[in-house]
């Protein structure tokens, strides 16, 4: 409680207190009162004594009145997973914060932050502010992290030289979803923007295929890399002479 006082006029003394901008709650035939304060501005104190002989003296005392503590939580999300998050509170530095969230997630830092964050960490993280004058009400942020999409490539381990339409295959990441694909010792015959393709391969050596995924929240994956074997064709070539005698063997 917010207390005034003045210095003990002795027994029989009287003492008259005033007040404007508060209100008094406790003390107010005494030296000391007991008194709250109204949202802003000032608080003006004023307590006529009188001592047992009748002699009086008047005093006056101003108080600034802090405002109510207010704190606005925000994020600079959305995220993808492994990204990390960065929370925001606004208030002064020497202030006290205390930040709850998903995942049993507790700060007392200003602008705290979560690294390597997973769609786990998507939620609602609130803060309250204290100035030492009073708690704000808490503020909400909401934060999305969104999930990687895989690029695993699935294809067979091997094909043979100059095979063509064979199949390889990224999982689907969902509507929106866009795939860029790469290959050497071959080339793509379909599907090069999805998450399918056929390709070709050449006589021989091997086929590298490569594939990026970005999924409808602008979260990508790194490259994937798989290397196919060719096998090659077998020779048909006949070896044999030019010419041959007649009834030769």
């Amino acid at each position: 409680a917010n207390t005034a006082s003045v210095p003990s006029a002795g027994a029989g003394a009287t003492y008259l207190w005033t007040i404007s901008g508060g209100t008094i709650t406790a003390g107010a035939g005494t030296h000391a009162i007991s008194f709250t304060a109204n949202v802003s501005g000032t608080i003006t104190l004023g307590c006529a004594i009188t001592n047992s002989l009748g002699n009086g003296v008047t005093g006056s005392a101003t108080v600034g009145i802090s405002s109510i503590p207010v704190t606005s939580a925000s994020n600079n999300g959305p995220y993808c997973a492994g990204s990390t998050v960065q929370l925001f509170a606004t208030g002064n530095a020497s202030d006290n914060y205390s930040w709850t969230g998903p995942n049993g997630f507790t700060s007392s830092l200003q602008n705290p932050i979560i690294s390597n964050a997973m769609p786990a960490d998507t939620g609602v993280y609130s803060v309250t502010r204290d100035t030492g004058c009073g708690i704000s009400l808490a503020s909400h942020t909401t934060v999305t992290v969104n999930a990687m999409p895989n690029s695993t490539i699935t294809a067979a381990s091997s094909v043979c030289g100059n095979s063509s339409g064979n199949p390889a295959s990224v999982p689907n990441a969902g509507d929106g979803a866009g795939y860029h694909w790469t290959i050497s010792g071959g080339f793509i015959t379909s599907g090069a923007s999805t998450n399918a393709i056929l390709y070709t391969a050449n006589a021989s050596g091997a086929v590298t295929l490569g594939c990026t995924v970005t999924n409808s929240s602008g979260c990508y994956s790194n490259a994937s890399i798989t290397t196919v074997t060719i096998n090659p064709l077998p020779n048909a070539t006949i070896t044999s002479p030019v010419s041959l005698l007649a009834y030769s063997t």
